[in-house]
């Protein structure tokens, strides 16, 4: 055995959410995924006050920690293939999954999109669904979400986004944030797809 990567530990120890997803594994963080209808049309698929659920989100979002984001597009991935078979019986044709898109200035903070990251990741073998990030697009740089209080997240995210092209309103699309707090996000971009003449559109997090 290596004694590279204890040495590494010793010298630079992992922090507690790394170390947490690194110990991880998808059967550990599938016990917890339970979709569930937080209102209408819009799903949460875990619950983000579990530790693994947490430090999976962070890692994720802030460290683009790939084991993470695997992890997270393996329960987004279960759901999927669920909601494809149920709209084999609806006759749904075309699935769009729409990640929640970053301001350029968080983009350019950041360098990627954690949410577009996990959608790819996602629908690797999956028919019927594709990941569109530019569809929808941010009108302006808005303050962080975790910054504000219920009311100022709902006027932080109001007409936030707009639809760039057509939309097809034969598609299902679906929004795709990572954490849901107050919603005001995920309302925000449904009704912007809504808006540009999407008729059949979920919203989607995956941890509330």
């Amino acid at each position: 055995m290596s004694l590279l990567p204890l040495l590494l530990d010793f010298l630079f120890p992992p922090r507690d959410a790394q170390a947490l997803v690194a110990g991880s594994s998808i059967e550990a963080l599938g016990s917890h995924a339970r979709a569930r209808v937080i209102e209408r049309n819009t799903v949460a698929l875990l619950p983000y006050r579990v530790p693994l659920v947490k430090a999976c989100i962070k890692e994720a979002k802030f460290n683009d920690h790939e084991k993470a984001q695997v992890l997270l597009a393996h329960i987004l991935a279960d759901y999927l293939k669920s909601l494809i078979e149920e709209g084999r019986v609806l006759g749904t044709s075309l699935y769009v999954l729409v990640p929640i898109p970053l301001s350029r200035e968080r983009y350019r903070e950041r360098g990627y999109n954690q949410t577009e990251r996990i959608a790819r990741k996602a629908v690797t073998h999956i028919e019927h669904v594709e990941v569109s990030a530019t569809v929808l697009s941010r009108t302006r740089h808005t303050l962080p979400q975790t910054s504000l209080g219920r009311l100022a997240r709902t006027k932080n995210m109001q007409d936030a986004f707009r639809v760039k092209g057509v939309v097809d309103p034969s598609y299902t699309y679906i929004v795709l944030d990572d954490v849901r707090t107050t919603g005001a996000t995920l309302r925000s971009a449904v009704d912007a797809m809504h808006s540009a003449g999407a008729t059949q559109v979920v919203g989607l997090s995956l941890a509330h």
